[in-house]
C-alpha cells in the first residue's frame, strides 16, 4: 500500500498541487514576469511563470526552476516596487586572517551602517583564490537613492574597518605591484 501511495503522490497529487498553485498565482498575482523577488534566501528575476513551474534568473547567473507549490510553503518578497539595488564590493583578505571572523565582522559592519538594508541579506562569497589572499565578493543592499554615495565610499570604509580590527586586507595597490612584478 505504501508503494501505491508514493506513486499516486508523485504522479497525481504533486502535479495537481502545482497546477492548483499555478492557478492561484495567476489569480493572486504576487509577482509578474520580470519582477525581482526573494524566496528562501534566493534572489532573482522572474523569467517565466507557468502553470506548474516558475523559472527565476538568479543574480549571480543561472536559473532556478521552482514548483509553484513552493510559493505557498515559503515566504516570498516581491522587491520590484521597493526601489532597492545591490552594491558589489571586492575585498582581499589575507590567509593570516580568520575567514569566519572576517565574515562575521563584515556582517556586523553592515548591520551598523544606516544606509544599508537588513533584507535582502548581504551575500559574501569567494570569487578568487590568490597566492597571498582570498578575494571576496560582497553584495549588500541599499535604497536606490543611496547607491551613488555608498558606491563611492563603502568599500574603502569597510577595508579601513577590517584593518582597524587587525584583519590583513589586500589593497588594489599591492595587487597591482604583484601583477607588475610578474609581467
Amino acid at each position: 500500500m505504501t508503494a501505491l501511495t508514493q506513486r499516486l503522490q508523485k504522479r497525481v497529487f504533486k502535479p495537481m498541487t502545482n497546477l492548483g498553485s499555478g492557478v492561484l498565482l495567476k489569480v493572486l498575482s504576487p509577482f509578474a514576469e520580470g519582477d525581482f523577488i526573494e524566496i528562501d534566501d534566493e534572489l532573482g528575476s522572474v523569467k517565466k511563470s507557468g502553470w506548474t513551474f516558475t523559472t527565476i534568473e538568479k543574480i549571480g547567473g543561472g536559473e532556478l526552476k521552482l514548483q509553484n507549490a513552493v510559493f505557498f510553503k515559503k515566504q516570498i518578497k516581491n522587491l520590484t516596487d521597493k526601489n532597492i539595488t545591490c552594491l558589489e564590493l571586492t575585498i582581499g583578505i589575507g590567509y593570516e586572517s580568520n575567514m569566519k571572523k572576517a565574515k562575521e565582522e563584515i556582517l556586523s559592519f553592515f548591520a551598523q551602517h544606516e544606509q544599508l538594508l537588513d533584507l535582502p541579506k548581504p551575500k559574501i562569497h569567494v570569487s578568487k583564490i590568490n597566492a597571498d589572499f582570498v578575494e571576496l565578493t560582497i553584495k549588500p543592499w541599499c535604497a536606490q537613492v543611496d547607491f551613488l554615495s555608498l558606491d563611492l565610499t563603502l568599500q574603502s570604509d569597510l577595508m579601513q574597518h577590517l584593518v582597524s580590527k587587525n584583519f590583513v586586507v589586500e589593497t588594489q595597490e599591492s595587487t597591482y605591484k604583484n601583477t607588475k612584478m610578474l609581467a
